[in-house]
């Protein structure tokens, strides 16, 4: 009795090893809902529409704001953009920043935007 007993575990790998190929093909065959998406065929194949006027807001290092060439400071923004979206319902506005406008004048014309009810917002680095 001096032989020592091994376990033989290449059986078991080939086992693990099989079922790793087997969930790998059904994850990929099972895709969860949230991955397919379908896209409307309309945009796919954008139809020309009537432009939507376009509006820029310009925000300078210091904070000065300008409205389509009109200057406007921090307290004026809002209505002056109310102003704006009443005239034109659907208005594209673009918010232009210097590379070093900090975050809060920023923050404070998206804000002004959202509460006049401005949906389409871009943002342009100079």
């Amino acid at each position: 009795m001096d032989e020592f007993a091994e376990i033989n575990i290449t059986p078991f790998t080939d086992v693990l090893l099989v079922l790793l190929i087997i969930f790998m093909l059904l994850a990929s065959l099972v895709a969860p809902a949230g991955f397919e998406r379908k896209f409307p065929c309309h945009c796919m194949h954008p139809t020309p529409a009537a432009a939507a006027p376009h509006s820029e807001l310009v925000i300078a290092r210091n904070g000065r704001m300008s409205l389509d060439g009109h200057v406007v400071d921090a307290r004026s923004v809002y209505p002056a953009l109310s102003a704006l979206h009443a005239s034109h319902k659907r208005i594209a506005l673009s918010i232009f920043g210097d590379q070093e406008t900090a975050y809060e004048y920023v923050i404070r014309a998206m804000d002004a935007a959202k509460d006049a009810g401005i949906t389409d917002v871009n943002f342009v680095t100079m």
